[in-house]
């Protein structure tokens, strides 16, 4: 079971420290950046290939322990986010209202960052055998991979990005 820590909006691997959480996110933005400036990357496939490889580090591992933690029994901060992720694994959406859902949230994010003052404590969370959702619908480690296939790396980037606490906009 992996333990997870909050780190901007979500619960992210706890093995890794603030500074290497803070290279991740910048790595995506700068891939996220960089896709769309040189096209090649994304055909050639190594914007998907250093998108996997960051998000392994930063779910540490299990993707479904992951969602679990930040889903938090629908009380997570992005809990309508993931809600939306695991629809779309399970067939219940298509990628439209997905990626609809992770503009709405980076807009959220966006107005939210110029108004926070306060500080906030990290909480820790060990992932546990909790259903993600009402419905009873799974998700698998494996599932990554399909919502990489189905949204592509660059709105995979933008939803991890979103746990971190920052935007597409630039923030973090």
């Amino acid at each position: 079971m992996a333990n997870y820590r909050q780190f901007g909006n979500g619960f992210v691997n706890d093995a890794l420290t603030d500074t290497e959480l803070d290279v991740i996110f910048k790595n995506f933005a700068l891939m996220r950046q960089d896709g769309i400036l040189d096209f090649s990357l994304v055909i050639n496939g190594d914007l998907s290939i250093e998108t996997m490889r960051e998000a392994k580090r930063l779910m540490g591992g299990s993707f479904r322990q992951f969602m679990e933690a930040n889903y938090d029994g629908g009380s997570g901060t992005l809990a309508t986010l993931i809600k939306d992720v695991v629809h779309f694994i399970n067939g219940k959406i298509s990628a439209t209202p997905l990626i609809t859902c992770i503009n709405f949230e980076e807009n959220k994010a966006k107005a939210a960052i110029k108004t926070r003052l306060a500080a906030y404590t990290p909480s820790k969370r060990t992932s546990g055998n909790l259903a993600l959702l009402e419905d009873g619908y799974v998700v698998h480690d494996l599932d990554f991979f399909q919502l990489m296939a189905g949204i592509g790396p660059a709105h995979v980037i933008r939803f991890l990005q979103l746990i971190g606490g920052g935007t597409y906009y630039g923030q973090r």
